[in-house]
């Protein structure tokens, strides 16, 4: 099987309610293609996607959020990082007794000495997008800010914040492409 249906066998047997898939690559163009897909492996399940934008042929990017059938008509809202790079979404669910904005992450990898000419990376795809907007900001620091944005919008409305992803870095440790994270994520209570 695809790996994509493993992940879904694997959500059905566990019983999983909230799964975020990150760097999927799904892009506008065939995110009705992989919503087929993840519908037929998992009837009742809702899918939403954050696409990722293909700029100068690269792919890297973007997630798909998984959502059981008993949060089938939980989503309230879904948010999106600004230049729709598919490297920071959020869906807020309403559940009886409480609102839960799930927030899903990609923290895209450094490019290496060696990479540096690498114009289709993640890293310099969003580099490029933040040049042409105008942002003074690196990648990393552009993809907190939405997340930090989300996080004080649901602090102010009293929701509950879940953080799910791959961030690339340590915690409590100098490890991984961003180094520690830690403080980062304690200074919103995360």
């Amino acid at each position: 099987p695809t790996g994509k249906q493993q992940w879904a066998h694997m959500i059905k047997i566990s019983n999983i309610d909230i799964t975020v898939l990150v760097d999927d690559r799904t892009t506008e163009k065939d995110a009705a293609f992989h919503h087929s897909d993840w519908r037929n492996w998992l009837p009742g399940y809702v899918v939403h996607s954050a696409t990722t934008k293909p700029s100068g042929g690269g792919r890297v990017g973007g997630m798909t959020f998984i959502l059981s059938p008993k949060l089938g008509t939980a989503t309230k809202k879904r948010f999106y990082d600004d230049l729709h790079m598919g490297v920071a979404a959020a869906v807020l669910l309403t559940v009886p007794g409480m609102h839960l904005l799930v927030i899903g992450t990609y923290w895209t990898t450094l490019v290496s000495a060696k990479h540096l000419q690498e114009k289709n990376s993640l890293w310099r795809r969003i580099e490029r997008e933040l040049e042409q907007k105008g942002y003074q900001m690196t990648p990393l620091e552009y993809i907190q800010g939405c997340i930090e944005k989300w996080i004080h919008k649901a602090k102010v409305n009293g929701w509950i914040v879940m953080l799910l992803g791959d961030m690339n870095s340590g915690w409590n440790s100098p490890q991984g492409q961003h180094g520690d994270c830690r403080e980062w994520a304690n200074q919103f209570g995360l």
